[in-house]
């Protein structure tokens, strides 16, 4: 019994598909090195400016706060109110607080004399001596890779660090991770 002989495909197809598979493997690569996947913290020990801080309350979840930033960042200018940063003020640890009762403080840095709109209250956020963790990539990869850099660096020292955790977005590609330190008892 023969078999028919098989058809290849034609070469303009091919070529079409190795097209894409290289340009998803150059997509792929491109996404993990803006993520962060090879970036390291810039862990330093230092004291901290005066920040003011125009933010409105928020409860739920820590993850749910990128899309909060983008909507009051368009409010924001429309008020012409001058935004340094995006900035969130942690205040719960989210290991031990449930998903929907972690509360937060998202808003933005703006200049010291601002006049902030209704909808947003302000506060100082004062000076003080933080473990700063500077890094270059996403926000999701950073989370992960900074708070454990910090949480080692502190536990090597006996410290341990405390609550609220500040970050501020400068741009798309570069966050600072604030955190104050204690002494272990």
């Amino acid at each position: 019994m023969s078999q028919a002989p098989r058809k290849s495909l034609p070469k303009p197809i091919l070529k079409m598909a190795g097209f894409g598979l290289i340009m998803s493997l150059v997509g792929t690569i491109v996404v993990i090195i803006v993520m962060g996947s090879f970036s390291k913290p810039e862990l330093e020990l230092k004291v901290t400016p005066d920040y003011t801080f125009a933010y409105i309350d928020h409860v739920g979840p820590y993850n749910k706060v990128d899309g909060l930033i983008d909507t009051l960042r368009e409010e924001l200018k429309n008020s012409n109110l001058t935004m340094v940063d995006a900035a969130v003020l942690y205040l719960d640890d989210a290991s031990e607080v449930k998903l929907e009762n972690q509360r937060s403080k998202v808003g933005f840095i703006v200049a010291r004399n601002a006049v902030i709109p209704g909808k947003f209250e302000s506060m100082i956020i004062k000076s003080q001596e933080a473990l700063v963790a500077t890094f270059h990539g996403g926000s999701m990869m950073g989370s992960y890779k900074s708070y454990a850099a910090m949480q080692e660096w502190a536990a090597l020292r006996n410290k341990k660090l405390s609550l609220p955790a500040l970050e501020i977005y400068h741009g798309k590609s570069s966050i600072e991770y604030h955190m104050a330190l204690v002494a272990k008892k």
